[in-house]
């Protein structure tokens, strides 16, 4: 053990830098004796306080003043940031480190997991940006707030990125006639609804579209969408899924639910083994049908009803699946899971 000779902090022999203040080290450093030595091993206590220091000098032993130097031997006191650990559950841990050429540690890492391994983990990871102020607070800030927010969806099956903060309402289908109308599958319990929410939005959001007039036909409507005049605009939009977000849908009742909430569950028998996850939700006309793709083989169409899926468990991230006699099957290919 040798110690750090710009901080005083206590280094492995076989570290090339300190990690309380970055400096080079030297192979000729003298190692700390005695009682402070044990004491400038143990690790720097974690608060929730971001910008703040130990309150007691690593080197020495004394007490860290405000201003973050030790006021018995100058020290400067490592902020809990420059060396930033997270570590929700005993198998899976991040750090992120002060760089060398940097005062302060303005990157950012924030995790999640839970308690069983190798059963999920949230991880995000932020730059911090030098020329903004107090960019190693933002940045830690951001981080969890990003975290959060997965971490909570987790239970909900996430879905896709998309689905976290919007859901789809409406596929535009074919073209119908030759003045810009087109066919609009609806997913909403009314088709007619779909025109409640204002303006919808594309995946990407980079375009919306409002539903000026709509019609009920076979199955879909036949509607009119702002600005798409000419069949050859409307022939350009077939197969364009179209979004709401998701604070603009009403809450939903008992037994319902939102596709969104439903893609990526785990899906399992009722003894609870395995059978893959759910990675879409269709309807043909006779009915919603799950479709469950396995680690292996071909994904299973199923009829979205109480005898085949007898529970749907939200916050387990989970839904039970009793399998019939007979299993449509899609190709004998993997499924993306």
């Amino acid at each position: 053990m040798t110690a750090c000779p710009k901080c005083h902090v206590a280094v492995e022999d076989s570290e090339e830098y300190c990690e309380a203040c970055g400096a080079k080290l030297s192979p000729t450093t003298t190692a700390t004796d005695g009682p402070l030595a044990q004491e400038i091993c143990a690790p720097a206590p974690t608060d929730t306080d971001l910008s703040g220091t130990a309150s007691t000098c690593l080197a020495c032993g004394g007490e860290v003043a405000d201003d973050g130097y030790c006021g018995t031997c100058g020290a400067r006191a490592p902020k809990h940031r420059d060396h930033f650990t997270e570590q929700p559950a005993a198998w899976v841990a991040a750090v992120c480190d002060r760089g060398l050429r940097h005062t302060r540690n303005e990157d950012a890492v924030a995790l999640s997991a839970g308690d069983k391994p190798g059963s999920h983990a949230v991880l995000i990871v932020c730059d911090g940006v030098s020329s903004s102020v107090d960019s190693d607070l933002a940045s830690l800030a951001g981080a969890r707030a990003a975290r959060d927010v997965l971490a909570s969806s987790h239970s909900r099956g996430m879905g896709t990125g998309i689905s976290l903060i919007a859901a789809v309402v409406a596929r535009i289908g074919a073209a119908h006639g030759v003045r810009g109308a087109v066919k609009l599958w609806t997913f909403t319990e009314q088709p007619l609804a779909v025109m409640d929410y204002g303006p919808l939005a594309t995946r990407d959001g980079a375009r919306r579209f409002e539903v000026t007039h709509a019609r009920e036909a076979k199955g879909h409507l036949v509607a009119t969408l702002k600005g798409i005049a000419t069949r050859e605009d409307a022939e350009r939009l077939n197969g364009v899924e179209l979004y709401v977000a998701r604070e603009k849908l009403p809450a939903t009742g008992e037994d319902e639910y939102y596709h969104a909430d439903l893609i990526g569950l785990a899906a399992v028998t009722p003894a609870n083994e395995p059978l893959g996850r759910v990675i879409a939700i269709h309807n043909f006309g006779a009915g919603d049908i799950i479709e469950i793709g396995p680690a292996h083989g071909a994904t299973m169409l199923l009829p979205f009803t109480n005898a085949v899926v007898p529970s749907v468990d939200l916050e387990g991230g989970r839904v039970v699946i009793e399998l019939p006699s007979e299993i449509d099957g899609d190709t004998s290919t993997d499924a993306e899971i």
